[in-house]
């Protein structure tokens, strides 16, 4: 049954929007090996996704896809990704470079050691309000698109573990 209420009309889709902007677990699991990897996982209305997640080697990523965008991020060139207004960068730790292609970049955060990390970055997704990223595009030009990180401190912790998350 329709509901001709604009109050209630705009309250669903208030309550649809915010549930697909909220930070969730998922769990992936490798075709090959069959191994699954829990990942921190949000995807905003732009139709771009950030993954975080634990590595087999230890390492944690953070990965940005365009997923139901058209456009291509420009190869061989890292995002720059802005956390409020404190934190910015776009280099993986040890000012290493992102892996990147045409439809995803990603970023190591840190390693984790017994049940520590050491990451700034990391700390920041945990304690921020909002991630933005900046890139350029294949054929020129730049894009942004923001994260909300309300709810990845619990969705980060369920995928990685509680971990010791310390800042240099």
């Amino acid at each position: 049954m329709m509901t001709r209420n604009p109050f209630i009309a705009l309250l669903l889709l208030a309550v649809s929007l915010a549930a697909h902007a909220e930070w969730q677990v998922v769990v992936h699991t490798d075709i090959d090996s069959g191994t699954e990897t829990r990942v921190a996982y949000t995807e905003n209305e732009d139709g771009y996704s950030l993954e975080v997640y634990l590595d087999s080697n230890g390492a944690i990523r953070a990965r940005l896809s365009a997923n139901r965008v058209p456009l291509r991020f420009k190869p061989e060139m890292c995002p720059t990704f802005q956390i409020d207004t404190r934190l910015t960068g776009n280099t993986s730790i040890n000012e290493a470079r992102c892996l990147s292609d045409r439809k995803w970049s990603e970023f190591v955060l840190g390693y984790v050691i017994d049940t520590s990390v050491e990451s700034r970055t990391l700390n920041a997704i945990k304690n921020g309000n909002e991630i933005m990223y900046r890139f350029p595009l294949e054929y020129g030009g730049y894009e942004e698109t923001v994260f909300s990180l309300q709810g990845s401190s619990r969705a980060l912790t369920a995928a990685l573990g509680d971990l010791d998350v310390t800042v240099p």
